[in-house]
């Protein structure tokens, strides 16, 4: 299976004025010279918290797919879906055995969103579809994050700006969007009670 974004988050959790104040440069506006350096930090920061918690932050849609939907939902007939918090699922189709495109009825599924562990299961009577089994025949799309940036917790959004501070000590991988200094050790323990087990993160 695997994972491809359709929308992207339309903010960060940290805004521009909120990472130049965090790092004392003034003006705390887009009128700083190192306005567009900070801005890519911000983003690279929060791309490395979710990759490193398992969640998504502020509110981005995804499509999960796979050959069938056996490669998806565990033992139980269970599908879990990765990026927690899940907000909702917006449509699952897959290509049946004859080829056709269909589309299951929403009421022939039930959506938990638990905060750590989205899942999709059969209404009851209901048994997930046969499709044709070539990649990519089942597409699961959903909406997961926080919300907008003001719901993303503080403690996540104090780890990004720590991350930012120590990217923007090493000005030449800050420029290019990516922050390969190391994690301070307190980001890392601000993210650890975020951090979604393993099991439940699709690669």
């Amino acid at each position: 299976m695997n994972l491809v974004l359709k929308t992207a988050p339309t903010e960060e959790p940290a805004s521009l004025a909120t990472a130049l104040a965090h790092l004392r440069l003034e003006p705390a506006t887009s009128a700083h010279p190192d306005a567009s350096k900070v801005t890519r930090g911000v983003a690279a920061a929060r791309r490395q918290a979710e990759a490193l918690t398992g969640r998504a932050l502020v509110t981005q849609t995804w499509y999960l797919r796979a050959r069938s939907f056996a490669h998806l939902v565990d033992a139980c007939g269970v599908l879990h879906l990765p990026k927690p918090p899940l907000v909702s699922v917006s449509a699952i189709t897959y290509v049946d055995v004859d080829g056709v495109t269909q589309t299951i009825d929403a009421a022939d599924y039930h959506v938990s969103a638990n905060p750590d562990d989205g899942t999709v299961e059969c209404s009851i009577g209901v048994s997930w579809p046969t499709s044709r089994g070539l990649a990519d025949d089942v597409v699961v799309e959903f909406v997961c994050g926080y919300g907008a940036a003001s719901a993303v917790p503080d403690d996540i959004v104090d780890a990004l700006l720590l991350w930012v501070g120590a990217g923007y000590e090493n000005r030449e991988d800050f420029v290019v969007g990516t922050i390969t200094s190391p994690l301070p050790k307190t980001a890392a323990d601000l993210l650890f009670p975020y951090r979604i087990p393993r099991a439940l993160v699709a690669a």
